[in-house]
């Protein structure tokens, strides 16, 4: 049984339930299906706000601080929550947590389930439950939460679930991808070079770039790069250059005039049957066959 002790009351504070009912018309719908949101609020200068949860919360939760201090004690560890971070806890995790009477926090929270729900747990390191936010302020979660606030409380139907779903998931995909202690893939640090030796190729996409010369950017050895990069982006260097040029390539066939060669010539391919077989063999179909079958897509017969 959850106790809820509170001395003092709160007039901006929001407080939504999903109901039980709700949630199962969601679960014919296959984005509700795979995860939503089951409880969410927003608890401002919360002081004396103290929650124990002795068996936990049947659903994830995650807290967002953006103001003042609070304390937790997840599972016997005692952890303080500090502006601009935040704290995740997996369903059914003992826990309790108190504001600092001193600095009283403010929250916003909210409780999510699915099928897919744990996804995001997954990459969280066991014993680990605070984290500093990837953005500046909280001013994103602030704007998204408020969105959601404001469909939720138009009525809980299913169309505003699945709107402020998304709001929320879209949310938790920025947080759970862009803190670094959460990068699973690669350490940040190197994550980082990885990106810059992308955003080189993005710059250069014109041009015939050596693995040598992308290693160097960087200042990796070929080998050690080619690894580093694999385990990120699931491809080789060269083959994510090669794709960044067909990626231009359907660019340049949409919204350019420009004949297959003057293309593959503009895109450093030297030989143009080579970009041919490069490209169907990325987008599965020849650069002529993709242009017509855009062309047949956007103008119809009819269509002035």
């Amino acid at each position: 049984m959850n106790l809820i002790t509170q001395k003092e009351s709160f007039e901006q504070q929001k407080l939504l339930v999903v109901p039980e009912d709700l949630i199962q018309k969601g679960s014919f719908f296959p984005l509700l299906k795979l995860f939503y949101i089951t409880d969410i609020g927003y608890f401002p200068n919360a002081e004396f706000n103290n929650i124990v949860r002795r068996k936990g919360f049947p659903s994830h939760s995650i807290i967002f601080c953006t103001n003042g201090i609070g304390t937790a004690n997840i599972d016997g560890e005692e952890v303080l929550v500090k502006k601009n971070e935040f704290l995740v806890l997996p369903k059914n995790l003992p826990h309790f947590y108190w504001d600092v009477t001193s600095s009283p926090f403010t929250i916003y929270w909210a409780c999510f389930s699915g099928e897919n729900s744990s996804s995001f747990l997954s990459r969280v390191p066991k014993g680990k439950y605070v984290f500093r936010l990837p953005m500046d302020d909280c001013n994103e979660i602030i704007q998204v939460y408020d969105r959601i606030f404001y469909h939720l409380e138009m009525g809980l139907s299913v169309e505003n679930l699945t709107y402020s779903t998304l709001e929320f998931t879209s949310l938790m995909g920025r947080i759970f991808w862009d803190t670094p202690e959460l990068c699973q893939v690669t350490h940040y640090s190197t994550r980082g070079k990885i990106n810059s030796t992308i955003n080189f190729m993005k710059k250069n996409f014109r041009d015939n770039l050596s693995l040598k010369e992308l290693a160097e950017v960087v200042g990796f050895s070929e080998n050690h790069y080619m690894r580093l990069f694999r385990k990120q982006t699931g491809f080789s260097p060269m083959d994510y250059f090669i794709r960044l040029k067909v990626q231009n390539a359907c660019r340049e066939l949409d919204l350019t005039d420009k004949l297959v060669y003057e293309i593959a010539y503009d895109l450093g391919f030297t030989d143009c049957y080579y970009f041919s077989r490069m490209f169907k063999k990325i987008m599965g179909v020849s650069p002529r066959t993709y242009r017509k079958r855009k062309e047949n897509h956007y103008f119809q017969e009819g269509d002035s």
